[in-house]
């Protein structure tokens, strides 16, 4: 199926919150990718596979992976991924730990509001630096910086990242 008919079909459902897109491009000029984006106002993050590590031999190709990182569907049909795969739960697979949730796309105009916790702006920062593009830099930065020096992130353990002794043999 075309991209842009995938897109077209499965706005709704971006937009609700329902559905989130990722595009992983072979291009050995992402920019090209970008702008071609951009001219069909495609909105979603593009991650970057150049040398094919993903081993993919035919695009596009649409995979449905639930809320474990679990593939559930190859090139799922437009029509009816709302009723095969959104409205489904899924049980994680035996023996998993469970994870952090996954930065969602955050607004760039709605900050955490004050008195945030750390985690809240550090899950900021996340969003800003995967999906914010170049433009969003400054502000994912400043939202690290904000919940390293929270008074709270002291006591959470998160304050700043455990560096290990240097190991080079000087005394």
């Amino acid at each position: 199926m075309h991209v842009p008919v995938w897109h077209d079909t499965t706005k709704a459902l971006q937009e609700a919150g329902r559905f989130q897109m990722v595009g992983i491009i072979q291009e050995q000029h992402p920019d090209r990718a970008r702008l071609f984006m951009q001219w069909k106002r495609m909105n979603w993050p593009i991650l970057v596979d150049s040398l094919n590590l993903l081993d993919v031999s035919v695009v596009p190709v649409t995979l449905a992976i639930d809320e474990h990182g679990i593939i559930r569907a190859i090139n799922p049909d437009k029509e009816t991924i709302d009723a095969d795969f959104l409205s489904k739960s899924f049980d994680a697979p035996a023996g998993t730990v469970a994870t952090p949730e996954v930065a969602r796309q955050p607004s760039p105009s709605q900050p955490p509001p004050t008195g945030a916790s750390p985690d809240a702006w550090r899950q900021y920062g996340e969003g800003l630096f995967l999906w914010g593009g170049s433009e969003a830099r400054t502000r994912s930065i400043e939202a690290f910086e904000r919940a390293t020096r929270h008074p709270r992130a002291a006591r959470s353990g998160r304050s700043r990242p455990r560096i290990p002794p240097e190991t080079s043999g000087r005394a």
